[in-house]
C-alpha cells in the first residue's frame, strides 16, 4: 500500500506505507500480524513474566509478574516489531482496556467496571426509528445485560446509570 490516496473531510492524503486506513481488511491484517508476532516472538521470550496477555486488534492487556526492569525491556521489545508508536500505561493495579476498568485489589481479587472514554457520544439507537418492538426490547435488554456483566460491584452499575442520559425525554417509550 504505497500509492493509496484517501480523502479526509475536504483534503486528500497519500498513504506511503501500511494497510489502507478504514478498510475492512485493515483489522484482519493487524490481527494476523500481531497474532503471529505474539505467538512466535513475544510469548516464547516473555512467557515467564506474563501471567496473561490479551489483545483486540492493536489494544493489548496483560498481567505482568516480572520485575519493572524486565517490563521496560518488554516494552522496548514490542515497539521494535513495527513502526507503530505504542502508548503504554506502565505497571499499575488498575487500567482501562477497551470498555472496562480492570483492577486488582490488595487481597488479589479482580474487579471490573464499565469504562467510557470522555469522547464517548453515547450514540444508542433511538426507539423512535422504524424498529419492531422486539428489536427495541433486545437493544435495551442487551445493553443492560452488558453493563450488568461488566460491573463486579452493583454500586458501579448504579453510578453508571446516574451518569448517563440514554434518550431525550421525547424519545422514551414504555416497554411492558
Amino acid at each position: 500500500m504505497t500509492h493509496n490516496v484517501f480523502q479526509f473531510d475536504n483534503t486528500f492524503w497519500l498513504q506511503t506505507c501500511g494497510n489502507s486506513i478504514g478498510t475492512s481488511c485493515a483489522c484482519a491484517c493487524a490481527t494476523l500480524y500481531w497474532g503471529y508476532i505474539e505467538r512466535k516472538l513475544i510469548i516464547p521470550k516473555w512467557k515467564n513474566n506474563l501471567l496473561l496477555l490479551r489483545r483486540f486488534i492493536d489494544d493489548k492487556f496483560g498481567i505482568w509478574v516480572g520485575t519493572p526492569k524486565d517490563f521496560n525491556n518488554f516494552i522496548i521489545d514490542i515497539k521494535s516489531y513495527s513502526q507503530l508508536q505504542w502508548v503504554t500505561t506502565g505497571l499499575s493495579k488498575s487500567t482501562n482496556f477497551l470498555d472496562l476498568t480492570i483492577s486488582i485489589n490488595a487481597n488479589g481479587t479482580v474487579n471490573t467496571k464499565t469504562y467510557q472514554k470522555p469522547a464517548n457520544l453515547h450514540l444508542y439507537i433511538p426507539p423512535t426509528l422504524a424498529h419492531t418492538l422486539g428489536i427495541v426490547k433486545s437493544i435495551v435488554y442487551g445493553n443492560l445485560r452488558h453493563y450488568w456483566l461488566q460491573n463486579t460491584n452493583v454500586i458501579d452499575l448504579k453510578l453508571l446509570r446516574n451518569s448517563q442520559t440514554f434518550y431525550q425525554q421525547e424519545d422514551m417509550i414504555e416497554i411492558s
